[in-house]
């Protein structure tokens, strides 16, 4: 895996992205599936309302940390629930589809409507071999 971070000049970071090479093989991503599943963890931190959107929408915002504590875990995708079940649509995340190294932690951010919600939020992770 390669991974490349762009900061600017005061340190603050800008963005990054990794990528993965096979230096025998060229574009052969078959040894990625001899990779073990990640241990990911996700937990809120906080989260309360927010002023209503433009369409007047009351909107929740929630903040979330992700934990990868084992091997690269790639295509992280993280969703919300109702606590039926039921997918809550649309959410803005601050970031999604994640590529976590390991032990790396992440904080990202969750918008939503409040009255998409039916009970408790349960956020659900995905990601490849999980």
């Amino acid at each position: 895996f390669l991974r490349l971070s762009l900061q600017d000049q005061s340190g603050r970071f800008l963005g990054q992205n990794t990528s993965w090479h096979n230096r025998k093989d060229y574009q052969n991503d078959r040894a990625l599936s001899g990779l073990p599943a990640p241990e990911l963890s996700l937990r809120v931190l906080g989260g309360g309302s927010m002023d209503a959107d433009p369409l007047g929408r009351k909107m929740t915002r929630m903040k979330l940390e992700l934990r990868n504590a084992g091997t690269p875990a790639l295509n992280v995708r993280i969703r919300l629930l109702s606590e039926d079940g039921e997918p809550v649509l649309p959410v803005f995340y601050s970031d999604n589809y994640l590529q976590m190294m390991p032990w790396e932690k992440q904080t990202v951010t969750a918008e939503f409507e409040t009255g998409k919600l039916h009970g408790a939020p349960v956020f659900e992770l995905q990601a490849w071999k999980l």
